[in-house]
């Protein structure tokens, strides 16, 4: 016997209505009451069907060209039993959100997979909210990060060849890396004394493109080999590169470095010369052999063992001995 007459026996309605009752009412509906011969308005007072949406975790971090998912709950209140469709609102630009599934039923989940682009989703904060069709709400938080976006510089050729008071170019490349878009400016350096370098554009603009570089020598530049460093420059963002420059002397001098003298004591002195890339050397002598050569040389110090190799264009036959 339960307190103030309320107790449950066979075929004798309960009033007020037990506790079985209400589950009976939330877990079936009032259909559920009215099959055993209670009224549907024992329900009223349980609430009006309807159901609410979680979703876990409460906030996604990601790398713009990343994905990443939700899983989203439906939980049915006071006997709700229908098919929810689900929707999603706030993507941020370039991203997209699929359901799956789409629709779900009573106490069922779907999977929200979000995808994002790596060259137009920017970087930010995204509140994120999932609708049912019924108009039940569950609000989440992605954050975009954005890619280690950078930028690689190229030049051709590699190294270049001029005379003194003469000019040459270069082509300089700027490569995107990960959908890298900002303007690159261009410098050089190391350019021998009395040369100039200027660029064509002077900066690459939108991530990927070329730039002409022309190097001028004047006569006041020293004949030598120079390595020249081109540096480009985006924000926080700096690569640098070398190319070689190889300045010649004006007139047929020798090279920076190179020198020519006599060798023993030759009938007639020699001299050596350097155009076009070709030495010509000049000389005269009884013999190029033995312990007591009698010739003009050109030579370069070098250290350690070099290899060199040259070629023999033409020679005079003056006599049998030609070495």
């Amino acid at each position: 016997m339960l307190p103030n007459g309320i107790y449950d026996s066979l075929g004798t309605q309960v009033t007020p209505p037990s506790l079985y009752l209400a589950q009976l009412c939330e877990r079936l509906g009032p259909t559920a009451l009215t099959n055993i011969g209670y009224k549907s308005s024992f329900c009223v007072s349980q609430g009006t069907a309807d159901f609410s949406i979680s979703a876990t975790p409460g906030s996604q971090t990601l790398t713009a060209g990343n994905s990443t998912r939700y899983s989203v709950t439906v939980t049915p209140m006071n006997g709700f039993a229908s098919t929810v469709n689900l929707t999603v609102a706030g993507l941020p630009p370039g991203a997209s959100g699929t359901f799956n599934p789409i629709s779900i039923s009573g106490s069922e989940s779907s999977t929200l997979n979000i995808s994002t682009s790596a060259c137009s989703t920017p970087a930010g904060t995204y509140g994120l909210t999932i609708t049912g069709a019924s108009g039940s709400l569950s609000h989440m938080t992605l954050v975009v990060t954005a890619p280690a976006a950078d930028f690689t510089l190229g030049a051709m050729p590699s190294s270049q060849t001029v005379t003194v008071g003469s000019g040459t170019s270069y082509t300089v490349s700027v490569s995107p890396i990960d959908c890298f878009q900002g303007n690159v400016g261009l410098n050089v350096s190391g350019l021998p004394g009395g040369a100039t370098g200027t660029f064509n554009p002077s900066s690459v603009t939108g991530g990927s493109g070329s730039s002409t570089l022309t190097v001028n020598t004047s006569s006041s530049t020293v004949a030598g080999t120079y390595s020249l460093t081109i540096t480009g420059t985006s924000g926080s963002l700096t690569h640098s590169l070398t190319v070689g420059l190889v300045v010649n002397p004006m007139g047929g001098g020798l090279p920076s470095g190179w020198t020519d003298q006599d060798i023993g004591t030759p009938g007639l002195a020699g001299s050596a010369s350097f155009s076009n890339g070709t030495f010509a050397v000049n000389g005269g002598g009884s013999d190029i052999w033995g312990s007591s050569d009698n010739f003009n040389y050109v030579s370069q110090a070098a250290p350690g063992d070099i290899t060199i190799t040259t070629r023999v264009a033409s020679q005079p036959t003056y006599g049998p001995s030609r070495e």
